[in-house]
């Protein structure tokens, strides 16, 4: 249930340090066959909005810089918060 996710999350975010974090539905791929994944992922993504397509592999090494937020449940860590160079882009 979603309530259920978004408490477990909540309590994990108390918990743990992180800079930031999402989850939500998103599309799963073989690395193998990720061209033929791809063509039906992008199918779908016309179809089915919102719904985010994983590739950790790209999406990993600009972590530290930027945040994913396709996804339905984002968290932005204290630390992301810190830096001077979105400080202007947050609302309070």
């Amino acid at each position: 249930a979603p309530a259920l996710v978004a408490s477990l999350a909540n309590e994990l975010g108390k918990q743990i340090k992180y800079l930031s974090g999402h989850a939500g539905f998103c599309h799963l791929y073989e690395p193998y066959f990720k061209a033929t994944a791809f063509a039906q992922i992008f199918a779908w993504a016309k179809r089915y909005w919102a719904v985010d397509v994983e590739d950790l592999n790209a999406a990993l090494p600009f972590m530290h810089n930027g945040m994913k937020a396709i996804s339905w449940l984002t968290f932005i860590g204290p630390k992301f918060l810190a830096d001077p160079k979105i400080e202007g882009q947050r609302q309070s």
